[in-house]
């Protein structure tokens, strides 16, 4: 191989990898982001949120939130995912119905969508201060 065929294919490489970082840096970033929006509750709906690929399990209430990104790669799709029945409601909004027959109706927070909104933003940002 040439001298400029060995420089491409390095070139190559280190692009690859800085993908692989890039799209880590960008999932952890959006993962912050929901946790940051998500209020706190009586049910620990913000410290459940976890990343993960397609095929893994969705993790139960309490474990780790991102064992997941430390095996993606570039070309992955990564899932943030919240096991906590509750996180539902406070995304949409719903009813709560208490024991006395009364209900109150919670209007939804929508801090996933709002995070899916920023997320060209949050992605320019990592890639304007790459990751290290």
């Amino acid at each position: 191989m040439s001298d400029v065929g060995v420089t491409v294919a390095r070139w190559v490489e280190k692009a690859k990898g800085r993908q692989t970082a890039v799209l880590r840096a960008v999932a952890q970033a959006a993962l912050d982001r929901v946790q940051a929006l998500t209020p706190a509750g009586p049910e620990d709906v913000r410290g459940n949120w976890s990343a993960v690929l397609p095929d893994d399990a969705i993790p139960t209430a309490g474990s780790p939130t991102i064992a997941a990104l430390a095996t993606v790669k570039a070309g992955d799709v990564v899932h943030i995912v919240n096991p906590v029945a509750h996180a539902r409601t406070v995304e949409y909004g719903g009813t709560d119905t208490h024991g006395d027959g009364t209900f109150r109706v919670r209007q939804g927070q929508g801090m996933v969508r709002q995070t899916v909104t920023e997320l060209p933003q949050i992605a320019g940002r990592v890639v304007r201060e790459p990751p290290r």
